[in-house]
Formats: structure tokens, C-alpha cells, sequence
């Protein structure tokens, strides 16, 4: 399992043992932080100086959540806080559960760099006659 964030499980084993309406209100904290970012530099730059923007950090997936409202950036901080466990898996670990699942890749992308997309046809069993 990959830690994108140093101390992140910790904070975690943390969050999860306080009660849920608690950790709602700690995740408008991020969710706050987030919504400023985005309405205070990634689409002011992304309008101004469109060539310099895209070069900043994250820029796609802040552009990306820039016409989500406070609340539903709010909801996606906070059901990150909340899951005792989170998981991202590899290219190559996608492509695994794609195979033991018999499923024909037709589509794997890193979404906004941040995480893999897979889109996946069900092969076509085999008759025997």
C-alpha cells in the first residue's frame, strides 16, 4: 500500500476513533482551504494567464472540482477523513484485477494525476460444445 502523505494512516487511526459528527466538521477545515485555493488562484490564474496556470501544481484537478460548491468539496473531504481505510492502486495492480476478473481493459488513465481509471469490457466466455 502506498502512504501519499507522511503521517496520513496515523492521522487517520486518529479520526476514526472520534465521533463521526467531529470529523464532519474537521473535514470543512480542508474543504474550506480547498474551495479558497481554487476560487482564489486556480481560476483567476487559469483566466488570466492561462499557459502559466496550467503549469502550476494539481492545476487539472483543481480546475476539475472548480464548479463543485463548497459542499460537496465539504462531502469529498470529509468522506476522505472518515474511511478508516483508503487504498490506491497501482497501474499495474489495475491491469492484475482487470485479468483475475476477466475483464478486457478498453480504458486506464491516471485521472488529474492523481488516481487510476479503469474502464473494463467483460470478455466473452468460451463455448464448448
Amino acid at each position: 500500500m502506498k502512504d501519499s502523505l507522511p503521517g496520513w494512516n496515523s492521522l487517520k487511526f486518529i479520526l476514526t476513533k472520534l465521533p463521526l459528527n467531529v470529523v464532519r466538521y474537521l473535514s470543512l477545515l480542508p474543504a474550506l482551504a480547498i474551495f479558497a485555493l481554487i476560487h482564489l488562484l486556480y481560476v483567476p490564474m487559469d483566466r488570466l494567464l492561462p499557459s502559466l496556470a496550467k503549469r502550476m501544481p494539481l492545476h487539472a484537478h483543481m480546475m476539475f472540482w472548480s464548479p463543485n460548491r463548497l459542499t460537496f468539496i465539504w462531502a469529498a473531504c470529509f468522506d476522505l477523513m472518515h474511511a478508516p481505510i483508503s487504498y490506491h492502486f497501482s497501474k499495474e495492480e489495475m491491469t492484475a484485477l482487470a485479468h483475475d476478473n476477466r475483464l478486457q481493459v478498453a480504458a486506464l488513465e491516471l485521472t488529474h494525476g492523481t488516481t487510476w481509471s479503469l474502464t473494463g469490457k467483460k470478455e466473452k466466455k468460451e463455448r464448448n460444445r
